[in-house]
C-alpha cells in the first residue's frame, strides 16, 4: 500500500504549492501512518506517474510506504526553478517530520534525484532525528557533506546515510550541470562524494553502476530494490 501525502495545489499541479493533504482522507492531517518509510520523488513526476512508479517500488520493498508529493516541475527549462521549489518543499517536509515526531514516530526516508534536496533541507536546520536516509541518484553537489558543505549538519541528524550512485547516469552527467548554479556541476549521484575521506563515518557509499544504467532505473531495477530493502531491514 502507498499512502500519498501531497503539498501540491492540486494533483496535476507541477509548480504550485497547496496545503498538506492525504487524498481521500478527510480527517485532520497528522503526517500519515507511522512505521512506514517515506519516499520522495524527484523532478518531473506527476501524481499519476508517482502512483505508476512507486506502487511497484514499494511492492518490491515488501513494505507499506508513504510517498511525499511535491510540485517538481515538468518542462526541461524549468529545472533551475524546480531546484528552488525543492528547497521550499523541504521546509514543508520538515513540518511533516515534526507532526510525526509528536506522535512518537521515527522515520526512515528514501529520496530519488532532486528529492534528496527536500529531505536534506528538512533536516539541515532542525533538531529532528531520523533513522536511515537512503539517497538514490541524489541530484545535489558532490561536496554537500564536507565540513563546509551546504548540508554538513545533516549526518548528525541521521543514524546512517546511504548514497546510491551510478556513473552510467546520463541525466546527472549531462542535465544536472545546467541547473547547478553556484555549484561545481558534479552530482553526488553520479560520482559519489568528491573525497570519500572527508565525509562523516555514518555515510555508507553504494556504487550501483553495475546494475543502474539510467536515472529512472533506481525505481525499476530489482537489484536496486533489493539493496534498499536490505538497508531498511538492517
Amino acid at each position: 500500500m502507498l499512502t500519498i501525502i501531497s503539498c501540491r495545489d492540486a494533483a496535476f499541479s507541477r509548480d504550485r504549492f497547496g496545503l498538506h493533504a492525504i487524498p481521500g482522507d478527510d480527517e485532520l492531517f497528522a503526517g500519515g501512518p507511522l512505521g512506514q518509510p517515506i519516499i520522495i520523488h524527484g523532478y518531473n513526476c506527476t501524481e499519476e506517474r508517482l502512483v505508476q512508479e512507486y506502487v511497484p517500488f514499494a511492492g518490491a520493498l515488501g513494505r507499506d510506504c508513504i510517498a511525499y508529493s511535491w510540485p517538481g516541475g515538468g518542462h526541461p527549462l524549468d529545472f533551475p526553478a524546480a531546484v528552488g521549489r525543492a528547497s521550499l518543499a523541504g521546509y514543508r517536509l520538515r513540518d511533516v517530520f515534526s507532526m510525526r515526531h509528536l506522535r512518537q514516530g521515527r522515520d526512515s526516508v528514501i529520496a530519488h534525484s532532486l528529492g534528496a534536496r527536500l529531505v536534506l533541507t528538512a533536516l539541515r536546520d532542525g533538531l529532528l532525528q531520523i533513522e536511515k536516509l537512503i539517497l538514490m541518484g541524489p541530484a545535489v553537489d558532490w561536496d554537500v557533506f564536507e565540513s563546509d558543505g551546504d548540508f554538513a549538519k545533516v549526518p548528525g541528524r541521521c543514524e546512517s546515510i546511504h548514497i546510491l550512485y551510478s556513473n552510467r547516469d546520463e541525466v546527472l552527467k549531462l542535465a544536472f550541470p545546467l541547473g547547478d548554479f553556484g555549484g561545481d556541476c558534479r552530482a553526488l549521484g553520479f560520482d559519489g562524494p568528491r573525497d570519500p575521506a572527508l565525509v562523516p563515518k555514518n555515510i555508507v557509499l553504494h556504487d550501483v553502476s553495475a546494475f543502474v544504467g539510467e536515472h529512472t532505473a533506481y525505481l525499476t531495477n530489482p537489484e536496486c530494490a533489493e539493496l534498499v530493502r536490505q538497508i531498511l531491514s538492517d
